[in-house]
């Protein structure tokens, strides 16, 4: 087989993160008894490389998806964004159960915490995007359509009122479907929680419950073509289930089933990405035992990246892909360094506009 500058390219990126990853860890003094618990610091590098493995499988379905080569740009490209998917929702579940053992909030109040603390920052970059679109100069809609790039740059210089309502609609960030899913999940949470408490049961059974009737109405309602707002409830209930109580065998075999059969309707690829997500989430647990994440060097940087790992997520196609395309870089190494600048500038000025 042979190794093409894409091989190169992909390789020399992962190569990047992984010695990143590993040179952060510290060993610790004292190993800590075993538990399922996670420091913030593991759970924001957890983040942060996940935030990295989207980007990869974009670049590959953005560069490759027409005429994908057999190498490991292809390996990545069809497992990456999956296996990085579940571990952030898992670390949504996980963390919401964290935060609301700790606090129990009214809805008005939680919501504010959760869901618009999730939309607003998606609302800035979008809105950002919108007028970047306007200021860039025009393509024709071929060249956008070949050159994947948001078709709101043509409707933006050349006005046409039947686009205007979708421009409006992605300028407030309505086709983001990761923001609104785990969204949904959040409020799904809320309502479980509030509904253990009134019949007095386990909250964890419950949101198995909410999650189970969820997907009942979700897969219907959007079909195979948006199959990822029904693919993940089982990650959010994994992080809400091990964050809740102590493993046993018997609730181990049990979660096992449940989640296995998730995913057998979604393919082989599905399964094999999300057990390797759940490998790395044992793994997880297991190095937070004996390592912590250093506050300097190589630790710093990857606890920055977990940091602002949602705003990377946020720019990577609407803002930095498009700029790249318009300069024809196409480099994935150059891509994940170049969008690590901008979202580290995009979340210092969120915050600064928040003051």
């Amino acid at each position: 087989m042979q190794i093409t500058l894409s091989d190169i390219d992909y390789m020399l990126l992962t190569l990047l993160v992984i010695l990143l990853t590993l040179s952060s860890f510290k060993k610790r003094k004292i190993p800590l008894p075993f538990s399922f618990s996670l420091d913030r610091g593991l759970t924001t590098v957890i983040k942060g490389v996940s935030c990295i493995l989207i980007l990869m499988s974009h670049h590959f379905t953005l560069n490759f998806v027409n005429h994908a080569p057999w190498t490991y740009p292809m390996i990545v490209g069809n497992h990456a964004s999956h296996v990085a998917l579940a571990l952030f929702v898992f670390l949504s579940g996980y963390g919401v159960t964290m935060s609301y053992n700790k606090k129990q909030l009214a809805f008005g109040a939680y919501f504010k915490t959760r869901v618009w603390k999730v939309y607003k920052p998606l609302l800035l970059v979008c809105m950002t995007c919108t007028l970047m679109y306007f200021l860039l100069p025009s393509k024709s809609i071929e060249e956008l359509i070949t050159l994947k790039l948001p078709l709101d740059i043509y409707y933006l210089h050349h006005f046409d009122v039947t686009q205007s309502w979708n421009i409006l609609l992605h300028t407030l960030g309505c086709f983001d479907w990761f923001v609104y899913c785990i969204s949904f999940f959040y409020i799904i949470f809320w309502l479980s929680a509030y509904v253990a408490k009134k019949i007095r049961m386990e909250h964890t059974y419950i949101l198995l419950v909410f999650m189970i009737l969820y997907s009942m109405i979700a897969i219907p309602l959007f079909g195979e073509s948006h199959a990822h707002y029904y693919r993940l409830p089982w990650a959010f209930w994994l992080g809400n289930f091990v964050c809740s109580k102590e493993i046993n065998k018997k609730y181990a075999i049990l979660l096992l089933g449940l989640v296995v059969l998730t995913w057998i309707p979604q393919g082989v690829i599905m399964m094999r990405s999300y057990m390797f997500a759940i490998c790395c989430i044992v793994i997880t647990f297991i190095l937070n035992r004996y390592y912590v994440i250093k506050s300097q060097g190589t630790g710093s940087l990857m606890l920055l990246l977990g940091t602002i790992s949602y705003f990377y997520y946020l720019i990577h196609i609407r803002l930095t892909w498009t700029l790249l395309k318009y300069i024809c870089l196409e480099s994935v190494t150059i891509w994940a360094i170049i969008n690590f600048v901008v979202a580290y500038w995009a979340y210092r000025l969120f915050f600064w506009a928040k003051k």
